[in-house]
């Protein structure tokens, strides 16, 4: 909860400031000279809370969904030259939460779109919507972490940057035999 709120928070401080037809955020203006900005992308985070359901006469706690847009920066291990090279990329990342109040678990799907620092307004690759909690990028694969739920040890799928599944399967077994780089 604390994660929304600060990213609502920055989102605010980016929200209605225009200069040459160009939105372009409040926190950016008073940082950097905004002349110098080369990319700029800023999207909301939702919450919706619907209204409870009443199945043969008993009341059930309601349902909400959070849409939360997020953004990271990592590095990717360029193979293809024999310098083994590490370019910067941006990851904008969605997240959509479907939860039931005082329940466990819920659907939790994720999306990512990612950009090269060397041209932001390309969207390099685009990593499909799948369920999942959460996705790690690493310097030579990226993870979908779908989190357990009670006594569940929850999964994890290992992907090339090619979007070639690697492994799949329990976070203890998979972390052992591919560990963070």
């Amino acid at each position: 909860m604390k994660k929304l709120t600060f990213i609502i928070l920055i989102l605010s401080c980016f929200y209605n400031c225009k200069k040459d037809g160009k939105t372009i955020g409040k926190v950016h203006e008073k940082a950097v000279d905004s002349s110098k900005i080369n990319y700029y992308d800023a999207e909301k985070s939702s919450f919706t809370l619907y209204e409870s359901d009443i199945i043969n006469g008993l009341k059930y706690s309601p349902k909400y969904v959070i849409s939360e847009i997020n953004y990271e920066v990592f590095r990717i291990l360029d193979t293809t030259s024999k310098n083994y090279n590490m370019t910067y990329h941006i990851a904008k990342i969605n997240k959509v939460s479907e939860l039931v109040n005082g329940a466990e678990g819920g659907l939790v799907k994720i999306s990512a779109e990612i950009r090269n620092f060397n041209n932001p307004t390309n969207i390099e690759f685009t990593i499909k919507e799948t369920e999942g909690n959460e996705i790690q990028f690493e310097p030579n694969l990226y993870r979908i972490v779908q989190y357990g739920c009670c006594d569940s040890n929850g999964w994890i799928k290992l992907y090339s940057y090619q979007q070639k599944l690697i492994a799949e399967g329990n976070p203890t077994v998979i972390n052992n035999k591919y560990p963070v780089w």
